[in-house]
C-alpha cells in the first residue's frame, strides 16, 4: 500500500489527543493543554465530537473578551462543528482537506466520535517514518541479493 494511500484513521488513533467535555471550565482545558503540551483538544458532548479549544481560540474568545477562565466552560467559546475528515479517507485526502480548509490540525471522526486530532506535523512525521521503514527494507533486500550472488556465481 503506497504511503499517500494509508488511512487517516491509523494515524489519528495513535496520536493522543486530549478531550474534555464542553461543560468544562477553560481553566481546566488550559491546564489539560499544559500537561499534554498541546496547542488543540477535542471537545466532546457525552459521547460525541462537539468541537475543539485551542490556544488561539483562548486567546481570542476569553483573554480579549476578559472573561473569567475559572467560570467560562468550553461551551462557551469553542469551535463548533469545525471542519473534520472520516477515519476512513487516505492520508493524501486529509493532507488536501488540511490545505482546502487552510487548517493546521484536523479533527478524525468515526461515527461521530473523535479518533484524534491530526496536525500537519503528524502526517509529515508518519510519512518520513514510512520512508525511514521502506529504506531499511530496501537495504536488506540489496544485502539479501548482494549476499544471494556471491552464491550463485560459477565456478571457473
Amino acid at each position: 500500500m503506497s504511503i499517500l494511500s494509508q488511512r487517516i484513521g491509523n494515524l489519528a488513533e495513535k496520536v493522543k489527543t486530549p478531550r474534555l467535555q464542553g461543560s468544562v471550565s477553560v481553566l481546566n482545558a488550559v491546564k489539560l493543554l499544559d500537561a499534554h503540551k498541546s496547542d488543540i483538544l477535542g471537545v466532546e458532548c457525552e459521547e460525541e465530537f462537539a468541537g475543539i479549544f485551542t490556544r488561539g481560540g483562548y486567546n481570542r474568545m476569553v483573554a480579549r473578551q476578559n472573561l473569567e477562565p475559572e467560570e467560562t466552560t468550553l461551551y462557551e467559546v469553542m469551535t463548533l462543528n469545525p471542519p473534520y475528515v472520516c477515519h476512513d479517507l487516505s492520508i493524501k485526502e486529509t493532507y488536501n482537506a488540511m490545505l482546502a480548509y487552510q487548517w493546521e490540525h484536523m479533527p478524525v471522526l468515526r461515527d461521530a466520535r473523535l479518533l484524534g486530532i491530526v496536525s500537519l506535523h503528524d502526517l509529515s512525521q508518519n510519512v518520513l517514518q514510512s520512508f525511514e521503514t521502506a529504506e531499511q527494507e530496501n537495504e536488506m533486500m540489496l544485502k539479501y541479493i548482494r549476499h544471494g550472488e556471491a552464491y550463485s556465481v560459477s565456478n571457473h
